[in-house]
């Protein structure tokens, strides 16, 4: 799965504007989820909500703060706290 850093820089590498997935919502997450599944089933993967200050306060990749929040596997990579989906939750 590498770290989340090293997600989101291979991310980028697709073109301006392209970052780790910002989910708003349970219906985005399923899809995204579903997504996954017709890859791979046995990890999970990074997605764009993280909380670099440390402070509780998870925001996505583009700022804004997460208000759909029902991840249970948050993680520290590296310098970060960082999120990842587990597409079979």
């Amino acid at each position: 799965m590498g770290n989340w850093s090293q997600a989101e820089e291979e991310c980028q590498k697709y073109g301006s504007g392209s970052h780790l997935a910002s989910l708003s919502n349970s219906k985005e997450a399923r899809v995204v989820a579903k997504y996954i599944l017709g890859y791979q089933r046995n990890l999970p993967v990074w997605i764009g909500l993280h909380d670099p200050q440390k402070t509780q306060l998870w925001q996505w990749i583009d700022g804004s703060i997460d208000l759909y929040s029902p991840w249970n596997y948050k993680t520290k990579s590296g310098a970060n706290y960082c999120a990842a989906l587990n597409p079979k939750d």
